[in-house]
């Protein structure tokens, strides 16, 4: 059943897709998401940097800062391997294959 719906609900939004007005939209939906996808992915590295410089001056504060940076690591760094893991595989790696 579930399976049943989202394979409607995928048929019903992908068909927008084949009209004459689904290249406009597909043109600026593309626009949009790799747009915040940049800014998402700077913020990301800005973050990661953050933590590389001022770990150790960070956990020397207290037991819970080192806690909070152990669990923001995982926070951070699980979903960041997942999209790249998810990203590579959708695009083909490296090769472009």
């Amino acid at each position: 059943m579930v399976t049943s719906v989202v394979v409607l609900m995928g048929i019903c939004l992908s068909a927008i897709f084949t009209t004459n007005f689904g290249w406009i939209l597909f043109d600026l939906l593309e626009h949009y998401i790799a747009s915040y996808v940049i800014i998402g992915i700077g913020f990301m590295q800005c973050v990661a940097v953050g933590w590389l410089f001022e770990y150790e001056s960070t956990a020397l504060v207290s037991e819970a800062h080192t806690k909070s940076l152990k669990y923001l690591g995982y926070v951070y760094w699980i979903p960041i391997i997942i999209i790249a893991f998810y990203t590579n595989a959708a695009f083909g790696g490296a090769n472009g294959q």
